[in-house]
């Protein structure tokens, strides 16, 4: 933890100093002798032992789907295939190719960027561009679903999906999951017996103040970690034994270190 956060310090520092100031070179040094250090940690640590892991049952995620029905995409060779729970019954579906999909999802996050910023004169369809994103990411396989909640597994490359603006699931409750098994342990957890809300909000946000406020105002009793006060250590304190957790920030993934991001 704490050469996480001396890492986390120092890419702040990193981001405010100006390219070539005189701090620069000794910040880069130190940034690359903690990245070493936490990863000869993480590479120390000892593994889950395979008996402690709880065996995932089919029977289980089917008993605690009840009328939720699962939607988890998956990519084989490039193409897109959709497994469908309903009811029940799980079916598979191919969904069409994969980089469509991405491209799809490029352009819908184009749009709802230019469209939350107020630029440019032509507004753009967003109901289309969300038709158009089902029938690249969902294809037939939304037929599949029936009308109540929905929870989706997303590969990797279709995190960022924004899927309220698909038709088909913009009056669902949809819980995004990264795994059907993250999900059935979820469900066996023990709910918090006081409902604490916290909310966070990162730096350097165009409209990330504003959302906090506005979320404070419907929970007046929630820990608000915001305005320089949300710093890793006090966040994950935070978040412990929370009731619900509201973040409004960004991540970005360093290039030259990609498991690590700021």
């Amino acid at each position: 933890m704490a050469d996480l956060a001396a890492l986390r310090n120092v890419a702040a520092r990193l981001d405010w100093t100006p390219d070539g100031g005189s701090a620069a070179p000794a910040l880069q040094r130190e940034r690359r002798r903690l990245e070493a250090a936490v990863r000869q940690r993480v590479l120390r640590t000892p593994a889950v032992a395979i008996r402690e892991a709880e065996p995932f049952i089919t029977a289980d995620l089917l008993e605690q789907l009840g009328q939720t029905d699962l939607l988890e995409l998956t990519d084989v060779d490039g193409q897109l295939y959709a497994v469908v729970v309903a009811g029940g019954r799980p079916r598979l579906e191919h969904v069409g190719p994969t980089q469509q999909a991405i491209q799809s999802l490029a352009y819908a996050l184009f749009a709802l960027r230019r469209e939350g910023s107020g630029r440019g004169t032509h507004r753009l369809d967003l109901a289309e561009i969300g038709l158009r994103l089902e029938e690249s990411l969902l294809g037939e396989a939304v037929r599949l679903l029936r009308s109540g909640p929905v929870v989706v597994v997303p590969t990797g490359r279709l995190q960022a999906v924004p899927w309220g603006l698909m038709p088909s699931l913009r009056e669902r409750a949809t819980a995004v999951v990264p795994s059907a098994s993250a999900w059935l342990r979820a469900r066996r957890v023990t709910r918090p017996t006081k409902p604490r809300v916290v909310l966070v909000g990162g730096p350097r946000l165009a409209a990330g103040a504003a959302e906090i406020r506005h979320l404070a105002a419907q929970y007046p009793d929630a820990v608000v970690l915001a305005e320089g006060g949300a710093v890793a250590e006090q966040v994950m304190a935070a978040m412990d034994g929370a009731w619900l957790v509201h973040m409004a920030a960004h991540g970005t993934f360093w290039a030259d270190s990609p498991l690590f991001w700021a």
